[in-house]
Order: structure tokens, then C-alpha cells, then sequence
């Protein structure tokens, strides 16, 4: 029960960044807001169909955790784009 309510958590809080991101007005940013919220939505998805098969399609138990692993890595790439550009010196 906590793990499914800790997915539904995660969802919202990607919603949220969704939002925070579209607002950005950086491009990278957006779209990898955008592909961070489709896995993780996808992930809760596949997590509530593999629990209504009983735990007993592991397709759907191998989709929520490859979707969330991707989640992770589009959330990291965002934070990557969100760095200030690296400043130069006119010598």
C-alpha cells in the first residue's frame, strides 16, 4: 500500500514539474520535463495493471520499473539543462 501511494506522490510531484518546466522557456528543459512525466505516469500505470493481475504479469512489474529508471535519467538531463551557461572572459 505505501509503495502504491508513494507512486501516485511521485506522479503529482512530476505533474508539478511538468508545469515548472513548460514555464521555463528553455526548450531542453521542456521537452525533458515533458518525457519525464509520460514514464512516470506510464510507470503508475503499468504498476496498477501488474497489482489488477494479481502480481502475476511480470511484464507489467518489468514496464513500471524500466519506466521509472527512465524517469530518472530524463529528470537528471533537466537538471542538467537547467545549469547556468559557463560565463567567458574577454581577455
Amino acid at each position: 500500500m505505501v509503495h502504491a501511494i508513494l507512486g501516485t506522490v511521485l506522479t503529482i510531484i512530476s505533474l508539478i514539474n511538468l508545469l515548472m518546466a513548460l514555464a521555463s522557456k528553455i526548450r531542453s528543459v521542456q521537452v525533458f520535463g515533458a518525457l519525464g512525466f509520460l514514464s512516470m505516469a506510464l510507470a503508475e500505470i503499468c504498476g496498477v495493471l501488474f497489482v489488477l493481475s494479481g502480481f502475476q504479469n511480470d511484464n507489467y512489474s518489468h514496464g513500471m520499473a524500466t519506466n521509472f529508471l527512465l524517469t530518472f535519467g530524463f529528470y537528471f538531463l533537466e537538471l542538467y539543462f537547467l545549469k547556468p551557461a559557463a560565463r567567458t572572459q574577454a581577455s
